[in-house]
Formats: structure tokens, sequence, C-alpha cells
């Protein structure tokens, strides 16, 4: 039996915008002014160093 996985461009995003335990964490990306649309698009985050 083959299972076949289905990418979530969201899998990471996940942890910081959905669950009501990271009601936090969405008041202050709401503060920056992200509105539900932004929200359910996934992060992305580039870092330089």
């Amino acid at each position: 039996m083959s299972t076949k996985k289905v990418f979530d461009p969201k899998h990471k995003s996940k942890e910081i915008s959905e669950g009501a335990h990271r009601e936090a964490a969405r008041a202050m990306l709401r503060s920056m002014g992200l509105d539900d649309e932004a929200l359910n698009r996934p992060f992305i985050g580039m870092e330089i160093m």
C-alpha cells in the first residue's frame, strides 16, 4: 500500500499562526498590519548574516 505525501507550504507557518495557544502571536502579527488573507498565506523569512 502506497501513501502519497502532499506538500503543505504552511507546515512551518502553522506553528505561529494556528491554534488557540498561539493567540498572542496572531495578535502581534495583526498589530503589524496583517489581515486574515495575509495570515492564510505561508510566511517566508530571510536571514542575512
